[in-house]
């Protein structure tokens, strides 16, 4: 598809089991820290936060000709990959649409931390909105620490070497065609010394999550 068609066409966004269309422009303020804790407030803050907490992150994908962004949201309690969008285009209708995923496909409870870098697909006002919209404790990495979001760093370097080096994609529909089937394994057979040696599905199915406190 040559640059003027495509600029025609509105990106398209997946969901894992979704599909989203495109959404308006967002737009990024600067307070957005103002809605959001760091980190560490969360670990003072939202106790609870170790059984109620989602992490987010966006990576890219090599195409033979340019780039396809992925973001990616992981339920930190108990490592599962809980939705996914894509785009050529790295802006914040991209990660919007892998947190509405997330929140149809999981229904996090009102207090549930979500924790994502300081990047402005994240500080995004209708990101913040929709994240207080659904009663999720907004929360973002502290300056020059990149630990904060360790969890989705390792996923992401899994999805590297795993599912990103060994085959070459032409387009973006052949990212869409391969992921789904790379986060099915990975949440079916992936192991966690965390968890256990369990996978995410098997550790969901053996523990009960602890309910989770008002965000209040």
């Amino acid at each position: 598809m040559s640059p003027a068609a495509r600029s025609r066409n509105p990106c398209r966004y997946f969901g894992t089991r979704t599909h989203a269309s495109t959404l308006s422009e967002l737009t990024v303020d600067a307070c957005a820290e103002r809605d959001h804790h760091t980190r560490e407030d969360d670990r003072a803050t939202h106790p609870a936060s170790a059984t109620a907490h989602r992490t987010a992150d966006i990576t890219y994908i090599a195409l033979a000709v340019g780039f396809v962004y992925v973001a990616l949201i992981m339920d930190a309690w108990s490592r599962r990959i809980v939705s996914f969008a894509m785009s050529r285009r790295i802006d914040a209708r991209l990660t919007l649409a892998a947190l509405e995923a997330a929140i149809a496909l999981r229904q996090p409870p009102p207090g549930c931390v979500h924790h994502g870098d300081r990047g402005s697909q994240y500080a995004a006002e209708k990101y913040r909105g929709r994240l207080r919209e659904a009663k999720l404790v907004g929360s973002m990495g502290r300056r020059g620490n990149p630990y904060d979001n360790a969890m989705m760093e390792s996923l992401m370097k899994t999805l590297k070497v795993e599912g990103v080096y060994p085959v070459e994609f032409d387009t973006a529909e052949d990212v869409a065609e391969q992921l789904p089937a790379f986060i099915d394994k990975y949440n079916a057979r992936r192991l966690h010394s965390s968890l256990g040696y369990l996978s995410p599905e098997q550790y969901e199915k053996q523990h009960p999550r602890p309910p989770v406190k008002d965000a209040a």
